[in-house]
């Protein structure tokens, strides 16, 4: 049987996610996301989660040759946001079938008010 000790969940939230506003230029964002070595960057706008960009999301965009400069963030940001409230969060497993199911590897999660409480990453 395993134990929950097993599982550090705390260890894969982060309470302090790295968030900029829609406008913010895309060529800041990749290069803060370099700097800081987050895998991800969650938009905001009025307290409200609106969309996230992520390393791969910086990788693909690489692959396929496509510029950086003269973009904001928000014109390349995923709008289709898989995430969660506190209040579904019962144990580790509903967050690990959430990220397998939807083959993510970021997962926002919201208080009652829909507003960005952390990010739990594995």
């Amino acid at each position: 049987m395993t134990s929950e000790s097993e599982f550090p969940l705390d260890q894969a939230i982060d309470f302090e996610p790295f968030t900029v506003k829609a406008d913010e230029s895309l060529k800041n964002v990749v290069t803060l996301l370099s700097k800081t070595k987050a895998s991800c960057v969650l938009i905001v706008e009025q307290q409200k989660l609106i969309g996230i960009y992520t390393e791969r999301d910086v990788v693909r965009m690489a692959a396929n040759r496509q510029k950086f400069d003269g973009l904001d963030v928000a014109d390349v940001m995923s709008k289709n946001i898989v995430s969660v409230t506190a209040s579904q969060i019962s144990d580790i497993f509903v967050v690990l079938n959430l990220m397998r199911r939807h083959r993510i590897r970021h997962l926002p999660v919201l208080n009652e008010h829909q507003q960005l409480v952390c990010i739990i990453t594995p």
